[in-house]
């Protein structure tokens, strides 16, 4: 790690600082002292004295991006699944992640971290779950896994304390004996970590890694009482950290959570004390006019996720309406069960492609100005880090990203905001800054042993492939009621110009 007295003067064929003014240097420098940015503007930088210059005429350097939400246990499970809407497919997900050893979450989060530093990620909103026995689920075991391969961000702790049959709305008695024993199960699993642990949890992490936050992460409304979630904006606030929670992600979801609540899932959050600032809430696919109002006036973050909505048929997020009514969005690649990777390019560019709809004023579709500012400042805000990375800009983290220009996707260099959201995909990424140090440098990491890291990885997941299988078989029985309450919800009219009635968007 950089000394607090270690100064570095970075000059840069171009500098993208996703500031306010989205300013653009052609050159540009930077100077690094310690952890954080001491200087930053056009041209070639001041004389003196450093202890390092980096002369990059042929780099683009830009703020690190920031993933919004994510799984990390996922990794080890890529690319198991297609086809299938997420109300089935978190059935087998969450039955995958039941045979993990502390060990495979370790490498799984390393993986991730791998795929996302290599494509420009320097920090993670990391929502946590495995289903594990070790204290928190194994979640400081993840963090290890992150921060040892030099990423920083936040883990939130999933919580939930409703049975898993109220909240997919399926009738226990309506249903085999089967698939009732499987759903007490889960319910078993899913309740086991509560909000009492959470407080020796942050203070646990914060000494721990303190280049993570720990963050209170509700699963989502419809799986959490009115009490928890009361619970959770209270203890948010008493602690000073944020809340994160999956919302109204699909069309099934949106329903279930009227007919618990009599409103909207929005509605009731706001409710409840807990939609304001310290919250930030991944998908909000299936949000009305009034939803997004509300959301832009008490402050709260939401986090996009096109890849994965997509993936799972979830449906489109209405990533135009909420730029226009003043929401802070972020922006997010989602578990690489869902979408498949952790590349936050691909993300962008879903953002800036899934959007332009031939129903809608062009004016208004999203500017790439609007999507690069998602995934840097955006997210930093669900993270509470928006004072710390996301621009280039003195006081900030020294957290940077180099990006070659002797690329097919940069020439020529036409506009380069431009470019990085619609021709860029991670492979012109060549090195990497965290809080000042190297994390990847000349297309290595400086971290870890790669190679070593993929060989555990695939030892482990062979090891444990048998015990997977044997929890597919089990969570199988829920597959038809689940796909029954899919088919029913699907059919279910929506109007979501009045904010009144159910309903979507394609």
């Amino acid at each position: 790690m950089a000394g607090a007295s270690f100064r570095i003067l970075i000059r840069a064929g171009v500098v993208v600082t996703v500031d306010e003014r989205m300013q653009v240097w052609r050159p540009g420098f930077i100077v690094v002292e310690g952890d954080s940015i001491a200087a930053a503007g056009p041209g070639q930088g001041p004389g003196g004295a450093f202890d390092d210059v980096i002369d990059a005429p042929d780099m683009i350097v830009m703020p690190g991006l920031v993933n919004g939400h994510a799984h990390s246990p996922s990794t080890l499970v890529k690319g198991m699944w297609s086809g299938l809407p997420l109300e089935i497919w978190r059935q087998y997900i969450r039955s995958a992640w039941r045979a993990y050893s502390d060990a495979a979450i370790y490498v799984s989060a390393q993986l991730a971290a791998v795929e996302m530093l290599r494509s420009g990620v320097t920090a993670v909103m990391d929502h946590f779950y495995s289903g594990s026995p070790s204290p928190y689920m194994g979640a400081l075991h993840a963090v290890d896994g992150m921060a040892d391969a030099g990423l920083r961000g936040a883990l939130a702790l999933t919580l939930s304390d409703e049975s898993y049959a109220a909240t997919v709305g399926l009738d226990p008695g309506a249903v085999v004996d089967e698939a009732k024993a499987e759903m007490d199960r889960i319910s078993a699993f899913e309740t086991a970590v509560t909000i009492e642990g959470f407080p020796a949890f942050a203070a646990e992490l914060r000494a721990r890694r303190p280049g993570f936050l720990p963050v209170i992460g509700p699963s989502a409304p419809h799986r959490c009482s009115v009490a928890l979630l009361s619970r959770c904006a209270a203890l948010a606030r008493e602690l000073d950290v944020m809340v994160h929670i999956h919302v109204a992600e699909t069309k099934g979801q949106a329903i279930q959570g009227r007919r618990q609540f009599g409103r909207s899932v929005i509605e009731h959050l706001d409710r409840v004390g807990l939609l304001d600032e310290i919250l930030s809430m991944a998908h909000c696919v299936w949000l009305s006019d009034s939803d997004i109002a509300l959301v832009a006036a008490r402050g709260a973050v939401v986090v996009h996720n096109p890849a994965s909505n997509g993936k799972l048929g979830s449906g489109r997020m209405r990533f135009d309406r909420m730029l226009a009514a003043g929401v802070r969005v972020g922006l997010a690649t989602d578990g690489s069960g869902s979408n498949d990777t952790q590349n936050m390019f691909e993300a962008m560019r879903f953002a800036g492609t899934i959007h332009n709809g031939s129903e809608s004023d062009y004016r208004g579709w999203p500017a790439p100005a609007d999507i690069l500012r998602a995934a840097t400042q955006g997210s930093a805000r669900a993270i509470a880090m928006a004072d710390k990375v996301g621009m280039i800009a003195p006081g900030q983290l020294a957290d940077l990203v180099f990006l070659t220009t002797e690329s097919v996707h940069f020439t020529p260099l036409n506009d380069v905001v431009n470019q990085l959201v619609y021709c860029e995909n991670g492979l012109s990424v060549r090195a990497a800054m965290v809080g000042g140090r190297w994390v990847m440098r000349d297309g290595r990491l400086t971290l870890i042993d790669e190679a070593a890291l993929f060989a555990r990885a695939r030892s482990l997941r062979d090891a444990m492939d048998g015990a997977m299988r044997e929890e597919f078989a089990r969570t199988a029985a829920l597959e038809a009621p689940l796909r029954k309450a899919w088919l029913e919800a699907r059919d279910v009219g929506w109007c979501d110009a009045t904010g009144v009635c159910l309903g979507g968007h394609g």
